[in-house]
């Protein structure tokens, strides 16, 4: 299960599905091996957990995840770069994490 995070300061709600979580979810249909996909949307934070099959390639899959968020529209001034977390949620605990995010002063790679 891989879990993309969606941070907007103070964004309500439906202006934080609008532009983050909605092509979020457009970019992962068709994933290699999905099974599932839900979202949800708060005030300035939100996002997308994806569920697949057993047997699913997830280094494959966390790669093309990347690759598909990096084809994502431009994003809200304010709006932070989404965040892909593995495991079945990034509030519970897990064995492992994986966390992606750009490193500050580096030009966007994905």
């Amino acid at each position: 299960m891989l879990f993309v995070n969606a941070e907007w300061r103070e964004a309500a709600p439906s202006e934080l599905e609008e532009a983050l979580i909605e092509p979020i979810e457009e970019a992962m249909r068709g994933l290699p091996g999905l099974t599932e996909m839900r979202s949800e949307s708060n005030r300035g934070r939100g996002g997308v957990q994806l569920s697949f099959g057993v047997g699913t390639d997830m280094t494959r899959v966390m790669l093309d995840v990347v690759a598909r968020l990096n084809t994502l529209p431009p994003l809200p001034p304010d709006a932070d770069e989404p965040q892909v977390f593995g495991g079945d949620n990034f509030q519970t605990q897990n064995a492992a994490s994986l966390l992606v995010r750009p490193v500050a002063g580096r030009a966007r790679c994905w």
